[in-house]
């Protein structure tokens, strides 16, 4: 749901989680890079790719990641179970990053997904 598509899907799920998640722009900054660091550990993993020592400081606290998966898992189900709203899988699909880039869209999804 949020990393399908074309391009990269690094930047993609950092954008896309971080869009839904922060409050602010502050907070958005944060999980962006929050997220861009565990998908590229995530992909040493995969890839079985040498481990620096960032990487080992990622495993030893995974609780962040934690927190950001479960707080996502919690918007949707909100928004799952709130009924008339707009927010189709075509509207992921297609326009989920253009709403992010406009704070009055952004708002209104945050609002659906529970999270003001």
């Amino acid at each position: 749901m949020l990393g399908s598509g074309e391009g990269e899907i690094t930047f993609k799920l950092s954008f896309r989680v971080a869009g839904i998640l922060a409050a602010d722009d502050a907070e958005r900054v944060r999980i962006f890079n929050e997220m861009k660091a565990y998908y590229d550990l995530r992909s040493k993993l995969v890839h079985g790719a040498s481990l620096k020592e960032k990487h080992h400081r990622l495993i030893a606290d995974v609780e962040p990641l934690r927190h950001l998966v479960r707080e996502l898992l919690r918007s949707l189900i909100h928004m799952a179970l709130t009924p008339g709203h707009p927010y189709s899988k075509r509207f992921f699909d297609e326009r989920l990053d253009a709403a992010l880039l406009d704070k009055a869209e952004r708002d209104r999804l945050r609002s659906t997904l529970g999270m003001v």
